[in-house]
C-alpha cells in the first residue's frame, strides 16, 4: 500500500468537511472560526516551522488542517446566512 502525500491528504480531508456542508443544517461557529485564524496569524508571525516545544507556536505540519478549518467555517458562516446578518448590522 504506497503512502498518501500531505498534499493528498489536505485535499481529501477538505472533500470530506465539503461533503458534510453540502448535507446542509449547518450553523456557523464563530469562535471555532477566530481560533483557527489566530494559529494561522501565529503561523505567519513567528520565528520558526513549529519544531519547539513552546505551545505557542504552530507547527508547520498543521497547516494544512488549519487553512481547510477556516475555509469550512468561513462556508458555514457564509451558508447559513449568518454573513449576511453581520453585515447588515454594520
Amino acid at each position: 500500500m504506497t503512502k498518501h502525500t500531505v498534499k493528498e491528504l489536505d485535499a481529501g480531508q477538505l472533500d470530506l468537511m465539503w461533503q458534510f456542508l453540502q448535507m446542509g443544517y449547518q450553523k456557523s461557529n464563530i469562535p471555532a472560526l477566530k481560533e483557527h485564524c489566530d494559529l494561522l496569524r501565529q503561523a505567519l508571525i513567528q520565528k520558526n516551522a513549529g519544531q519547539r516545544d513552546d505551545r505557542n507556536y504552530v507547527d508547520f505540519k498543521d497547516l494544512g488542517t488549519i487553512i481547510n478549518c477556516i475555509v469550512i467555517e468561513t462556508m458555514c458562516l457564509y451558508l447559513s446566512g449568518d454573513l449576511d446578518r453581520i453585515g447588515e448590522t454594520k
